[in-house]
């Protein structure tokens, strides 16, 4: 269920459809409004996962757009992303997290996008990050975009209740 008209940039040529849902039911709705090729050859929409876990409605949400876990290949990408959620970014009960597609599940430190199993050649951690600090709840495996650092890389337990970013190449 589409709650904006999304955005779209000329020049990076981002386009996206913002999200919600409040239940794993809901993941039968799809968005209704077009979503677009874009420059870099990805179209992302930012999801809201307060209530799923993590893994179960990524998966399933992204595969309703044909698409994944957002890839983040460069300063260009990461910076037009920073951009659109900044001017997204609906309440300030949102999560403060948004995950991207990186993990180091399968060896601990070696940072990969999940879907492709390539390593990770841009990274942009928040200071102190990666820090693997929540080893009470299995580790932090997986990237977030971490609102309150201005969208700068943090890991966390993948299992954690945030927001996603999908893409479709």
């Amino acid at each position: 269920m589409c709650l904006s008209n999304g955005g779209h940039d000329e020049h990076i040529g981002y386009d996206f459809c913002l999200n919600s849902f409040s239940n794993c039911s809901d993941l039968k709705m799809e968005c209704t409004e077009e979503v677009n090729k874009c420059t870099f050859g990805k179209s992302v929409s930012l999801e809201n996962n307060s209530t799923c876990k993590q893994n179960e409605v990524y998966k399933k949400f992204c595969e309703i757009y044909k698409g994944e876990l957002a890839v983040i290949e460069n300063e260009a990408e990461q910076l037009f992303l920073e951009s659109y959620l900044n001017s997204t970014w609906r309440n300030a009960n949102q999560t403060d997290g948004v995950w991207i597609s990186g993990t180091d599940l399968l060896v601990d430190g070696e940072w990969i996008w999940a879907k492709e199993g390539r390593s990770i050649n841009y990274f942009r951690w928040a200071p102190g990050q990666p820090d693997s600090s929540h080893m009470n709840l299995g580790g932090e495996d997986c990237i977030d975009l971490i609102r309150s650092k201005n969208f700068m890389w943090n890991d966390a337990p993948c299992e954690s209740h945030i927001n996603f970013v999908c893409e479709r190449p």
